[in-house]
């Protein structure tokens, strides 16, 4: 089942400066240990190897165990900590290190404490989140005595519950820095706007607004717009019905201060419009990468002419640049894994899942100095990105996804969702993508290294929990499929600058070209299924396309299995081979569809309120999915009879 709440760190960005504030207040402490407290404010609650530790702080050094006592030994010293009765950090025999969460009373509990400024925040269920720098972001940690004041330079997490249970994804801090919106469920279980007062603590629904996919905030905090059902709305905080604005399909944008918007239409291509509405002129962009790339998330520079823009393919490390309005040449300006966002003179981006911030020269518009840490954050982990969910204030507050365990983390559970048992986490990177093998005893999982960003195809003995690296080249390898046998397996790779299948036994040995994929119909090539057909299933991820069946035999040609009007995605046949269970967008949310195989006849939808990756039973006698239009959500299942389906 998935957690019931999710958290965002929400800070305020310093000047850069190695600081704690402790018992004896600022105190200055070497980087490295620094970087320590980072490693376990970002685990806050849980127990962190040494290991682990000792590889994300010094992974580019060979050093003794002792460095790290060492560096505990200081941190307990500034903190005012005693390792016999640790308040901060807790020794684990034998396991690791715990940074303890303590709960803060709310602001205004104590007599001497001060009026909030404008920009402050208090909440009633204000949670410490350890030391982080920005450039570097400066940290509270509480002495003995009374705690200290609320102040905007004091960054603090919180745990956001949307009501109802359920998994928040996608979330935008308002350009005031007061409020927070994000995509949860209703009461009915569609994916709809929640606010939430980061002062009071207040949640809100918005009404209307069902099907959500992305959001952005006016630059007067005083609205929001929304994709749903392949349109692009807006609502007001007010009150009223959400309204129309444009029929494009809406992947995300920027609100400029001019009433204008820049965004991601369909098949990643950018957009600019009045915000009032008006036909959308799409933007030329000359950025040396061609068309086969994704262009997403633009965001507005302060001369709102100027606009940052992630340029990515599904198996590289995306890239900023800065697109104009005014002309179609682009400026490259770094490699991130996310969406970059500037604030305060500094452009924020990531690297394999950790946030920094660099200055920047927004009429050179291009980086200076150096980039500083901001911190290590938990997210949704993507092959071709991490997608760190990042959203930035326009009076410094910083909000990023985190949580208290990796979102790789592997977990068995039985049918009634219960937790049976977990897989270890590798002590760097984490693992997604499982597959397991017919015979229940391999799990097939990939893995980014954190170091050069390269993504291999790992296999995990179930008995013995044993972790084994299967691929090794100096390329991306992803999805791995089985066959009915188990004997061989499938899986995407992305060889000399072009994307194909590769065939390989189970066992190891010598690699085969299944299918080169042809440039013009992809940039990415994912494996979804290999059916008792002997067909292997492909996702081109430009969804233009859809899923292909590929014949293993190599007898016939590939070609699409879903209609090019309505594009699906993460194909899986029947174990009888009749039935294709599919994702598609083509009702403006995710849906879950079965059709007859291979005509496509009998087509019906099997979701009722968004879902994704379908998975048939052995004996093809249930359908699983995850339910939910954001692409997350509570596993369903479904009975399934022939009968049903003519």
């Amino acid at each position: 089942m998935p957690p019931d709440s999710f958290r965002v760190g929400v800070y305020s960005i310093l000047p850069a400066r190695n600081q704690v504030i402790g018992p004896e207040g600022r105190q200055k402490i070497e980087p490295r240990v620094m970087q320590v407290l980072l490693c376990l404010a970002a685990r806050a609650g849980d127990v962190v190897s040494r290991e682990q530790i000792l590889q994300e702080v010094w992974l580019d050094s060979v050093v003794s165990d002792e460095v790290l006592t060492v560096a505990i030994q200081k941190l307990r010293r500034v903190l005012g900590d005693d390792a016999k009765d640790a308040r901060f950090i807790q020794t684990v025999p034998g396991r690791g290190y715990r940074l303890n969460e303590l709960t803060r009373e709310p602001a205004g509990t104590q007599q001497e404490t001060a009026r909030p400024s404008r920009a402050s925040l208090s909440w009633k269920a204000m949670l410490w989140a350890g030391a982080l720098m920005v450039g570097a972001l400066a940290s509270i940690l509480f002495s003995r005595g009374s705690p200290p004041r609320v102040d905007t330079r004091q960054p603090a997490r919180i745990a956001i519950h949307p009501p109802p249970e359920a998994v928040a994804e996608s979330f935008v801090i308002s350009p005031d820095g007061r409020k927070l919106a994000f995509i949860a469920p209703n009461a009915d279980g569609v994916d709809s706007i929640w606010v939430r007062e980061l002062e009071s603590g207040s949640t809100e629904l918005l009404a209307g607004t069902e099907n959500v996919w992305q959001l952005l905030w006016s630059p007067d905090s005083l609205r929001i717009g929304f994709g749903a059902a392949s349109q692009l709305k807006r609502v007001s905080l007010s009150g009223g019905t959400p309204e129309t604005v444009s029929e494009t399909p809406f992947r995300g944008g920027s609100w400029s201060d001019d009433d204008l918007l820049v965004f991601t239409g369909a098949w990643g291509k950018l957009f600019r419009m009045a915000a009032d509405g008006g036909e959308p002129t799409p933007l030329a962009v000359e950025d040396g990468l061609g068309g086969d790339v994704y262009r997403a998330c633009p965001s507005f520079l302060p001369d709102n002419s100027h606009f940052l823009y992630l340029a990515y393919d599904a198996f590289e490390r995306g890239r900023i640049f800065v697109g104009s309005l005014e002309s179609p040449k682009s400026v490259f300006v770094v490699e991130s894994d996310s969406p970059a966002h500037y604030d305060a003179g500094h452009l924020l981006f990531v690297r394999s899942g950790v946030v920094h911030a660099q200055p920047f020269d927004t009429e050179k518009l291009m980086l200076y100095g150096e980039p500083k840490v901001l911190g290590a954050q938990l997210m949704s982990a993507e092959v071709g990105g991490t997608r760190t969910s990042l959203s930035v204030s326009r009076n410094g507050i910083l909000a990023l996804r985190g949580g208290s365990a990796p979102a790789g983390q592997l977990v068995w559970y039985d049918r009634e969702g219960r937790e049976l048992a977990r897989i270890p986490q590798p002590a760097s990177g984490e693992y997604v993508n499982p597959s397991l093998s017919p015979d229940g005893r391999t799990i097939a999982a990939n893995r980014r290294d954190p170091a050069t960003g390269n993504v291999d195809i790992w296999l995990i003995d179930v008995e013995s929990s044993r972790a084994s690296r299967f691929t090794t080249a100096p390329s991306f390898e992803t999805d791995l499929v089985w066959s009915p046998d188990g004997e061989r397996v499938a899986y995407g790779a992305y060889r000399d600058g072009q994307h194909g299948v590769w065939l390989q036994s189970a066992g190891g040995g010598n690699e085969t070209l299944l299918w080169q994929v042809p440039r013009e119909l992809v940039y990415g090539a994912i494996p979804t299924d290999w059916s008792r057909r002997d067909i292997v299933l492909v996702d081109l991820t430009n969804f233009r396309f859809g899923s292909w069946a590929v014949p293993v035999s190599g007898e016939t040609e590939p070609r699409p299995v879903v209609d090019a009007g309505s594009p699906g995605w993460g194909a899986h046949l029947s174990p009888n081979g009749k039935w294709l269970a599919y994702s598609s967008t083509e009702t403006g949310t995710y849906e879950v569809f079965v059709m007859g195989f291979p005509d496509g006849t009998n087509k019906k939808r099997i979701s009722l309120h968004g879902g994704t990756h379908p998975r048939w039973r052995q004996d093809g006698k249930e359908l699983f999915f995850w339910g939910g239009a954001n692409r997350v959500g509570t596993v369903m299942r479904v009975d399934v009879a022939e009968e049903a389906f003519t």
